[in-house]
């Protein structure tokens, strides 16, 4: 049987997803999700809009991902731009063993507390399924990427964290915000020009997890009467990698079950760096019962696969070293599923692009700025391209309407300190 064969067998194939179907369904999701009702997507409100401008001055920065914690002190310059003076990097608690709440937020407060210099704001990039309130804090929906941090679900996020700063000895009080790292590459992008002539902007991340955010009309945010008061346009975190209208294969049904947080981030799972080297896992090894990798068995059983060795599968026949002890036959084989599970994940990244940009009935010839962010799709030799074939192809094509990638360095962090910076 070949790898195609296989994968059509258990419906893994990127030609099983239709893009229409795809997008249609994507779209009654992002409107239930608006309204309030039961929905994969939690369509967030940020309280933000893309018109508003920040004041000069300093601004802490906490940027909580899906593997790292960053926090930095950076500054908005008179003169429009943003200045980082000090970054300081460690692992986001909560990822190397459970831990509970307080002891999160009182990691953090230790080591922000040497960057408090003349800080009177902070901004707190959670990314995670979060509500952001009216007043600026955000309530934690659920943790995903399988962070461990008892009470954390339903815990506010900036007055414990102000709370642990103030039992240490920090000076003051400071006037804190919450955003999604979505919403930072958005605004980072933005801070930046990256996206200069366009007509409008999406922020995306693909990293160890994925979601998106982009503009809505206020009027729509039926289940906000805080956001439709606010009127205009503004900025909603989809959290689309909740999105679970998509048909599951036997190894996602087998990867799913096993995680976590079985039944949810259904399409973060497909396609995040968290969970795709897994998964192709999975699926070699789902072959490799059946007969189709003879002898790949034990290695299967322990092989530890990263991004950066899918990332060398992406090469003719598969020539990275790590798949090496496949043998060549199989190594081929694997190279194959490999980008066969990629070709599907570029193409469920192009169908949540194109059902956002759709929804905002653009006119004929509009440019649309994607601020994107996240190593997974950086980094990958194949989603990118992939995924602007198929923007192209189910798009451009059907709507007149083009993307632009712009990927700013660090643009989650200047996204974050410029909210932060926001009356």
């Amino acid at each position: 049987m070949t790898a195609d064969a296989f994968m059509r067998k258990h419906h893994m194939h990127p030609g099983e997803l239709s893009l229409e179907t795809f997008c249609r369904d994507f779209r009654e999701e992002m409107s239930r999700g608006l309204r309030g009702e039961r929905s994969s997507l939690g369509m967030f409100p940020a309280f933000l809009r893309c018109s508003a401008r920040p004041r000069p001055g300093r601004v802490l920065v906490i940027d909580a991902g899906g593997t790292n914690l960053r926090l930095a002190r950076l500054r908005y310059t008179e003169e429009r731009r943003l200045v980082t003076e000090e970054v300081r990097r460690t692992r986001m608690p909560g990822t190397g063993g459970a831990i509970h709440a307080g002891e999160m937020f009182e990691a953090i407060a230790r080591e922000l507390l040497p960057l408090l210099a003349d800080c009177d704001r902070g901004c707190f990039c959670f990314s995670y399924p979060c509500e952001v309130l009216p007043g600026g804090d955000g309530r934690v929906v659920e943790l995903t990427k399988e962070l461990e941090v008892r009470g954390l679900p339903g815990s506010r996020l900036c007055s414990p964290l102000e709370e642990a700063l103030l039992r240490l000895g920090a000076p003051g009080r400071r006037r804190w915000r919450v955003i999604n790292d979505t919403v930072g590459a958005m605004l980072g992008g933005m801070a930046e020009d990256g996206g200069a002539g366009c007509d409008e902007y999406i922020g995306f991340v693909l990293g160890t997890g994925t979601n998106a955010c982009a503009q809505v009309a206020a009027e729509s945010i039926v289940k906000s009467p805080e956001a439709v008061a606010g009127g205009g346009e503004m900025i909603v975190n989809f959290e689309s990698g909740g999105f679970d209208r998509i048909m599951q294969g036997t190894a996602d049904r087998l990867l799913d079950a096993a995680s976590d947080s079985p039944g949810s981030q259904v399409a973060e799972k497909m396609i995040s760096g968290a969970y795709f080297p897994a998964l192709l896992r999975t699926t070699l090894r789902l072959a490799a019962g059946e007969g189709l990798l003879p002898g790949a068995e034990a290695w299967l059983e322990h092989a530890d696969i990263t991004m950066a060795a899918v990332g060398e599968l992406c090469g003719e026949a598969g020539d990275g070293e790590f798949f090496a002890p496949l043998g060549r036959e199989n190594r081929a084989f694997a190279a194959e599923v490999n980008e066969l599970l990629l070709d599907r994940a570029a193409k469920i990244t192009a169908g949540t692009l194109a059902a956002m940009i759709e929804a905002r009935c653009l006119p004929g010839g509009s440019r649309v700025c994607v601020c994107a962010d996240g190593t997974t799709f950086a980094k990958n030799p194949l989603l990118r391209p992939r995924t602007e074939d198929y923007l192209r192809d189910c798009l451009t094509a059907k709507n007149g309407v083009s993307v632009v990638f712009r990927q700013v360095s660090d643009a989650t962090l200047l996204g974050t300190a410029y909210a932060g910076l926001l009356d």
